[in-house]
């Protein structure tokens, strides 16, 4: 019978007892175990005997008493302790919860810190609670008597109004890293009423000052719920804040000799739009999600955009909202992918988004050509030789006659790229990509200029068929066109448009863009609790 362990000391003791002592890993504990049971000596019948009798985790309990079964010992296995294992564990997860200054922390915030503070009763429960751990914790932080540990948090804007009092919305709304209490808001036409618990001690004057306090997040969420359901500039006169015990322990308001009330919009601020909000419709922003956060910063953007006057600045305002409702949307790290998502969300929703179709109806070949570049984008865009199967994904996407008429006209441009194409490096790879094209490599492969004769015919037969998309043009002139035109402004390859003396060609462009693309971003956030994420 061949022996399963050697009658000797192994020459790195040491290791396995070091690793018997690490009371923050039961793993190690296990690999100790493991490694002990090869070597019967009386060195290692210690380390295991004191596993078996003293460790807290019953697996590790379990394996050394196996072992030392394994090695002929007359040992005896321990019962599993009934109760909490480590004493006084609940206090310890609230001092741990009471820890926490920023009253902002996710669950693996609170594991982190919990491991550093305890890491023997982490390591326990780590295994004990097994998959229900993160439940186990907030579970503890949920049903504890928190409140006597808490501090109230009232917070009142006034508004200047002098009119009678009618309630927007009421009702209870949650925050990151909140655990079973959620905060009170409740919103009239003249005043916003914002009640928050928090364990942490905060002067109130900070949480106005400390764009990541979750107070401070509530506070600029009611904001943006106010002013996009009222439509128009109403003067902030007052803001109040209080922590409150049993009593108020410290407060702070605003307009007060040292500090001025600054407006967060200014008097020129008016939505003057059709395009109205219901309170059922904003309430997502209350929400504490992927969703919300798009609200949060897409609003913040065109309520700011509203009050730009100056066309370039409007349309980074304008970007910025689009841009988060469409990273949300396409839930991707690929800009252009998202832009697909889109341009396909746009044109299954047009019910949804009529005023933004009546921006574009009756938009022609004309209008289009004196409003867009399309040469420039063109060459831009697919400046390279590498780019010919991108554009020729670009032209096969859109099939509104009058796009097919602009992408004729310019389609000169490109027209030695198209019937080369097949010179291009992994070309065969490329197409297939691009599920929209991947068919016309096998079509064309054996004619050079076949290509460049399907793209023709494809926009003859658009514009014979007199096909209308308006949904098409609106995904262009917003997503394509525009997105071309950030890029020129953001990336400094134009200069300051603001920096000019009469109004040109391209603040008419930028005025023309935004008034459409203005209302697509209303739209798409009036409808945004049937938002469907990729």
């Amino acid at each position: 019978m061949t022996t399963l362990f050697k009658e000797e000391i192994p020459s790195d003791l040491n290791k396995f007892r070091l690793l018997s002592l690490d009371k923050s890993d039961y793993k190690k504990r296990l690999e100790a175990i493991e490694e002990l049971g090869k070597w019967k000596c009386q060195q290692s019948i210690d380390i295991l005997n004191r596993l078996m009798k003293l460790d807290k985790v019953y697996i590790v309990k379990e394996n050394a008493f196996r072992k030392l079964q394994r090695f002929g010992e007359n040992v005896k296995l321990p019962k599993k302790k009934k109760g909490h294992i480590i004493k006084d564990i609940n206090k310890k997860i609230l001092k741990v919860y009471n820890s926490f200054q920023s009253d902002s922390y996710s669950v693996i915030d609170f594991k982190i810190k919990f491991k550093e503070t305890y890491p023997e009763a982490y390591d326990v429960y780590q295994y004990e609670k097994d998959t229900k751990f993160d439940n186990w914790i907030q579970s503890i932080i949920k049903h504890s008597p928190m409140k006597r540990l808490k501090n109230l948090y009232q917070i009142e804007i006034s508004f200047d109004l002098n009119i009678e009092e009618e309630e927007i919305f009421s009702g209870l709304i949650s925050y990151k890293g909140s655990v079973g209490s959620d905060d009170q808001i409740k919103i009239t036409n003249k005043t916003i009423y914002i009640n928050s618990e928090r364990s942490a001690i905060i002067n109130p004057k900070d949480i106005l000052e400390n764009d990541s306090n979750t107070i401070h997040i509530q506070i600029i969420k009611s904001l943006l719920f106010y002013y996009t359901y009222v439509g128009s500039f109403v003067e902030i006169k007052s803001i109040s804040l209080k922590r409150v015990k049993s009593k108020v322990l410290q407060e702070f308001n605003l307009p007060n000799p040292e500090t001025k009330l600054s407006q967060v919009l200014d008097s020129t601020f008016n939505l003057g739009t059709p395009i109205g909000f219901t309170p059922q419709q904003l309430q997502s922003i209350f929400e504490s999600n992927e969703k919300s956060l798009a609200l949060y910063n897409a609003i913040s953007y065109l309520l700011k955009a509203k009050t730009t006057k100056e066309s370039s600045g409007k349309f980074e305002k304008l970007w910025k909202a689009f841009n988060s409702i469409y990273r949300y949307l396409g839930n991707s790290n690929s800009e252009i992918d998202c832009h697909i998502y889109l341009r396909d969300y746009i044109i299954a929703n047009e019910s949804s988004l009529t005023f933004s179709k009546n921006k574009v109806t009756n938009l022609n070949k004309t209008v289009l050509r004196s409003k867009l570049r399309l040469r420039d984008l063109i060459l831009n865009d697919y400046e390279k030789k590498d780019l010919t199967v991108s554009f020729l994904a670009f032209i096969f996407r859109y099939s509104d006659y009058r796009i097919s008429e602009l992408l004729k006209d310019t389609l000169v441009y490109r027209e030695e790229f198209l019937k080369d194409i097949f010179s291009i490096n992994k070309v065969e790879s490329k197409f297939n990509k691009l599920t929209n094209i991947t068919p016309l490599y096998n079509q064309c492969k054996n004619d050079p200029d076949g290509v460049y004769i399907k793209v023709v015919d494809y926009l003859n037969d658009n514009i014979q068929k007199n096909t209308t998309s308006d949904m098409e043009v609106l995904a262009f002139i917003c997503i394509k066109y525009a997105y071309y035109i950030r890029n020129k402004i953001f990336h400094a390859e134009k200069y300051d448009l603001s920096f000019r003396l009469i109004d040109n060609k391209l603040t008419d462009e930028l005025d023309w863009i935004n008034e459409i693309l203005e209302t697509l971003i209303l739209e798409l956030i009036q409808t945004n609790q049937s938002w469907v994420q990729k």
